[in-house]
């Protein structure tokens, strides 16, 4: 009976692994982490430029505070 079940969870195992669906799913997964890090990598390198350009935005739309 232990024999029986270790021997379909070995077969399982292995037939996964021959199967081309998984391989597709880490293939795009790798794709997608790569795009990750790289999106990431690029908002690192140009996080001065992103927030100057934003507060320009903002000191345009909010007027400053009145002088009392």
């Amino acid at each position: 009976m232990f024999a029986d079940a270790l021997n379909s969870i070995i077969t399982r195992a292995y037939l996964a692994m021959r199967r081309e669906e998984g391989q597709t799913f880490v293939e795009y997964s790798l794709i997608g982490v790569v795009i990750a890090v790289g999106l990431a990598a690029t908002l690192l390198l140009l996080h001065p430029q992103i927030a100057t350009a934003l507060n320009d935005i903002k000191d345009q739309i909010v007027p400053p505070p009145a002088a009392s």
